[in-house]
């Protein structure tokens, strides 16, 4: 691996110990431009953003260690049948037809249901999904790019900001962060781009004494917990609770009553089921429904904004009907009339109801549960009775779900007994816990969400000047090159930012600004883009504006001298050939003989370029110093008899530094110098 550009001096001078990195050193450590942080949905749709050269240099971390890995773990332990949202909904920015265009592929159009309205796109089934999402990502389509980004099976703990001069070198020149791994990996990137949230369930009060995590008897599961198909068989005779009024656990409910070893399975929700396609409301899906939010700079406001829009507990219509074919008892025809058939359902489902209290038994190993009416229930029975009111559905397939279920059941404290309870109550975010984030810049949090930074960087003005601009979006961490999407990024995208709709948003705001702020940060000499953080946007604005004009002439200046060079995208130290790497502390004296090698041959390999040159006498790797910047490079290689060099001050095209490198073969006296380009477009020419 290569030693990406690294400087902390104004005239680009090297030291020797900041870019030199051991072998030992580098075993330790890996060195990306770009780190994702999850391989989730939320991370394959952030990652499809960004331009085909950023996916190829970048790298991803998921404890899964594949693409949708986790996304599918969940679906099946659950029992979901159908994705949620629509099948235009997919992860990859480029390709809104890839589901669709698989299931016509594979005459597969039966796994599509509409789910209860022709309003929306049909639903894909999970299965579908995962199997379309997985030919896509192993296609060579778009050069196969997405099969190509490494994915490393393991856990991101923590991230920290490192400055250039700190004990890692190799890095860019404004620092990156490192990434400390569960298994004791360590990743150094330029930037990071976090695409997971830590999720806490929640648990009703009276059940957080037993559930697993808390030192419960492992009885009471989380939905982190729940496997409906029950591999190892614990589930056999059994009689499930299910704590819950969302897809989640109707999901779960509807699962477990499909397996044919569970005795009976009960749905508890305290509140009435209430059917809903998404669990937003369509009209937050556009511009329009978000402007207020926005337009506001309060952020309790925009928290409290996100908390009402969303919809919790809520089934959509294909959910809703299988709940119903496993929750409504067999009917049989007679001659005269319909009829039960006197067969009990295997689900029931309860709402308007709550447990009251819980006892284990450790000698049966069942609970006791008292179940019973809440308060707004019972009024509203007694109002019924009152007018002597009969609900009925004009639509049999959308009738409550609670037909089977005697409501003044449980107007007075019922006993009933399980085996197990699960509880699918849904999870709040908790970022300010978060041990991921923890060494991250401070930063305010509102209902545990992270304020991120509005702010862009434009290079408006030449390479010495930082012009900031605010606006909607970035998604960035204060202060440090860390960007988050999903869960964590619900205050400046809104309340879809958990949803398919908000990746893309925040994906597409992400690859932009961090491909913007990536090329300043390897361009500029000026302010880290960085560095700028909450609320300095004014104040910062402020004292560049004054000081620019007290300073105009100056700048002025120096903007005309810039227009003049050959090259302004580099320091003018390399203007003035005199090279990047400070090589009077690499030679054994002053007047130490020094050779610039102008043969060498190249070739252009797909998305490397690679130099061969053949030194004079032997050399031993550990002599070889290079240096890379995005449009040029330097190599010594230190002999017995002299110092011979390759400087090429200006390339054809621009290369990442971070991914190039150099192999020294001692014996044949050879060096191989390999430059990752950002594209696999032929080079015309080596040099300019």
């Amino acid at each position: 691996m290569g030693t990406p550009a690294s400087s902390s001096s104004n005239d680009g001078v090297l030291d020797e110990k900041e870019f030199f990195i051991s072998p030992s050193e580098m075993a330790k450590k890996d060195i990306y431009p770009l780190l994702f942080i999850g391989a989730g949905r939320c991370g394959l749709t952030t990652l499809t953003h960004f331009p085909e050269n950023r996916q190829r240099a970048s790298l991803v971390v998921d404890r899964f260690g594949g693409w949708l890995e986790s996304w599918a773990d969940r679906a099946m332990r659950l029992g979901m049948t159908h994705v949620r949202y629509p099948i235009t909904q997919t992860p990859f920015a480029s390709s809104s037809m890839a589901i669709q265009s698989f299931s016509s592929r594979m005459g597969r159009n039966e796994e599509l249901p509409y789910s209860g309205s022709d309003k929306f796109a049909p639903l894909p089934s999970t299965r579908l999904y995962a199997e379309a999402c997985a030919r896509k990502i192993q296609s060579d389509e778009d050069g196969g790019i997405l099969k190509s980004v490494p994915i490393v099976k393991d856990e991101v703990v923590n991230l920290r900001k490192i400055e250039a001069n700190e004990e890692y070198p190799g890095l860019l020149k404004r620092g990156g962060m490192l990434a400390k791994t569960k298994g004791g990996k360590e990743f150094v990137a330029a930037q990071v781009v976090v695409c997971c949230a830590r999720k806490e369930a929640v648990v009703p009060e009276k059940l957080k004494a037993f559930v697993v995590k808390d030192g419960g008897n492992g009885r009471v599961k989380t939905s982190e917990s729940i496997n409906v198909f029950d591999p190892e068989g614990t589930l056999n005779g059994k009689r499930l609770l299910v704590v819950g009024g969302g897809m989640t656990a109707a999901s779960a409910a509807s699962g477990a009553g499909e397996n044919s070893k569970v005795k009976s399975v009960t749905l508890l929700h305290r509140k009435s089921f209430k059917r809903r396609e998404f669990d937003v409301e369509p009209e937050y899906f556009g511009a329009k429904g978000l402007r207020p939010f926005h337009n506001s700079e309060d952020f309790e406001y925009r928290a409290k904004f996100i908390d009402e829009a969303k919809e919790r507990g809520t089934i959509n219509g294909v959910t809703w009907k299988r709940v119903r074919s496993h929750s409504v008892a067999s009917k049989k025809k007679t001659n005269s009339s319909t009829e039960q058939d006197g067969s009990s359902p295997k689900l029931r489902v309860v709402e308007k109801a709550e447990i009251v209290s819980i006892g284990f038994d450790e000698t049966t190993k069942q609970f006791s549960t008292t179940i019973e009416l809440t308060d707004v229930a019972k009024r509203e029975l007694a109002a019924k009775r009152a007018r002597s009111i009969i609900e009925v559905d004009a639509d049999d397939d959308f009738q409550a779900l609670t037909m089977t279920v005697e409501e003044a059941s449980y107007e007075t404290p019922k006993v009933e007994v399980f085996d197990e309870i699960w509880i699918c109550c849904g999870t709040a975010v908790s970022a300010e816990t978060d041990p991921l984030l923890s060494s991250l810049p401070k930063t305010n949090y509102f209902d545990g969400y992270p304020q991120l930074v509005e702010t862009t960087l434009s290079w408006e003005h030449g390479p010495n000047e930082v012009s900031l601009a605010k606006e909607n979006g970035g998604c960035r961490w204060p202060r440090c090159s860390v960007f988050v999407s999903g869960r964590y990024a619900a205050l400046h995208v809104g309340p879809v930012a958990s949803l398919p709709l908000g990746y893309r948003t925040a994906g597409k705001e992400i690859a932009a600004i961090s491909t913007k702020s990536h090329k300043q940060s390897l361009r500029m000499r000026a302010e880290n883009p960085y560095e700028i953080g909450l609320g300095t946007f004014a104040s910062e604005t402020k004292t560049s504006s004054s000081s620019n004009t007290s300073n105009r002439g100056n700048a002025l200046e120096d903007k005309s001298k810039t227009n003049k060079t050959k090259n302004p995208r580099l320091p003018p130290v390399l203007w003035q050939k005199v090279g990047i790497i400070d090589v009077s502390k690499l030679l054994p004296s002053e007047n130490f003989p020094r050779v610039d090698l102008q043969t060498y041959s190249h070739e252009d390999v797909g998305f490397q370029i690679k130099i061969y040159f053949i030194l004079p006498e032997e050399i031993e790797s550990e002599n070889v110093k290079m240096e890379f910047l995005e449009q040029a490079f330097e190599i010594w290689a230190v002999c017995a008899k002299a110092a011979y060099r390759v400087f090429l001050p200006k390339l054809y095209k621009t290369i990442i530094p971070e991914r190039s490198s150099v192999r020294v073969i001692a014996k044949k006296r050879k060096i191989i110098v390999t430059m990752q380009k950002y594209d696999n477009y032929e080079w015309r020419f080596l040099k300019v």
